[in-house]
């Protein structure tokens, strides 16, 4: 994830995915887990995906 700047709700998305890596996850179940507004979820993993 070369040039991405991590905030803190990034790091706390990443967290969560990284806590079960092979579990099958929704932005809800994410958001919910994170502790962080549905709505903040796709634009994080939009990033996540653009930087690869």
């Amino acid at each position: 994830m070369a040039g991405l700047r991590m905030t803190t709700p990034r790091l706390l998305v990443l967290r969560a995915l990284l806590d079960d890596p092979a579990r099958e996850r929704y932005g809800l179940d994410l958001a919910t887990e994170a502790g962080l507004e549905p709505g903040t979820i796709y634009p994080i993993l939009v990033a996540f995906e653009g930087a690869g």
